[in-house]
């Protein structure tokens, strides 16, 4: 997956407020979205959201990154949506 689908996915596991939420959000295995934000936190070398059992918390880096990842990820949908728009009116 690339760089805006990760971000997506984060976004979405802070917007449910956990893995598993997200994942039947996403339509996704629990697994995958697990995997999916440990390689994230590898790609930025920072603890993004503490999980322990009982406790699921989003760290200061994470709220960082939620709120940055939140403007790409709507910045990527309205182009999306834009040129999908304009593209139907071309034709």
């Amino acid at each position: 997956m690339g760089q805006i689908e990760d971000l997506r996915m984060f976004v979405s596991v802070v917007d449910s407020g956990g893995i598993a939420r997200a994942a039947d959000a996403l339509g996704i295995a629990k697994s995958a979205v697990s995997r999916r934000l440990a390689q994230l936190e590898d790609r930025y070398d920072v603890r993004l959201i503490d999980r322990q059992p009982g406790n699921w918390q989003v760290t200061t880096a994470g709220q960082e990154l939620y709120q940055r990842a939140g403007v790409v990820v709507a910045d990527a949908e309205n182009l999306e949506a834009d040129f999908t728009h304009t593209a139907q009116s071309l034709t």
